[in-house]
Order: C-alpha cells, then sequence, then structure tokens
C-alpha cells in the first residue's frame, strides 16, 4: 500500500475541481492500482463524479460522489466498519461471488457534510484489508 498522488491531466483535475462538490478521493492504494479512468456528469440532480484506479478488469477501486439521486446499498454476505479522519465514518458490505452485485464490495454512501454530497467507494480483486485500509485514508482532492 503506497500513499497516492492522483496523476491527473491538468485539465481533467480542473474540471473535478470545478465541480460544485468537493471530491473525495482515496489517500493510500494497492501500489498496482496505477490507470486511473475519470468521468464526470452533471445531471438534473446535481453534479457526479466517478474515479477509477485500476490494475485489470479484475482489480479495481472506484470512488464516487453525486449531489443526489443515490440508490440504497445491498447488505453483503460480511460488513467492516471504518474510520477517516476527513469523511468519518462509515461501513464497507462485503459480497461473495455469486450474487447480485457486480463488485465484490461497496461502501455505504458517505454524507461527510449536512446537506452535502454523498460518496461511495467500490470495487473488485482486493483483499478485505486492502478495502478496509483505502477506505479508512479517504480524503478532499
Amino acid at each position: 500500500m503506497s500513499d497516492v498522488t492522483i496523476p491527473l491531466d491538468p485539465t481533467l483535475l480542473q474540471n473535478l475541481q470545478d465541480l460544485e462538490i468537493p471530491i473525495l478521493v482515496p489517500g493510500r492504494l494497492p501500489s498496482d492500482l496505477t490507470r486511473i479512468q475519470t468521468n464526470i456528469e452533471r445531471e438534473a440532480q446535481g453534479p457526479a463524479f466517478r474515479v477509477v484506479f485500476h490494475a485489470s478488469p479484475q482489480r479495481w477501486v472506484a470512488m464516487q460522489g453525486s449531489s443526489g439521486g443515490v440508490g440504497d446499498v445491498m447488505f453483503g454476505d460480511a460488513a467492516e466498519d471504518f474510520e477517516t479522519e476527513q469523511a468519518g465514518p462509515g461501513r464497507v458490505e462485503f459480497y461473495d461471488s455469486g450474487t447480485q452485485e457486480p463488485v465484490d464490495f461497496r461502501s455505504h454512501w458517505l454524507q461527510p457534510q449536512d446537506g452535502g454530497a454523498f460518496y461511495s467507494l467500490s470495487g473488485q480483486g482486493l483483499t478485505e484489508s486492502e478495502v478496509l485500509e483505502v477506505a479508512s485514508s479517504l480524503r478532499w482532492l
């Protein structure tokens, strides 16, 4: 696990920073998650973003944020609580293969600021300890 400096194209970084919501990202990631994809949307409910850090189609972590229109998180086969310094407490659900969930893990929606945006972490191919370390490292961009 290593500290993350997100190597985004300057224009893309500026586009993220120009959204009307703060951007929450992992502060630590497994060292093989080096490729980054981003998606920025301006929807009727407000702005949304997704930043995916991946090593392969089977091993990745995504952080997404939305100002509205979030759905429920299905309960998993196991769950763990985590605490972040900047975004507060959270909970991650872990799913066994063969479930309806298209991911191995997903956090419940975090809302660090009353009335603010919602954030969720999800992904595939990480160990439970890696997931909890990534989740605990969430920080503002």
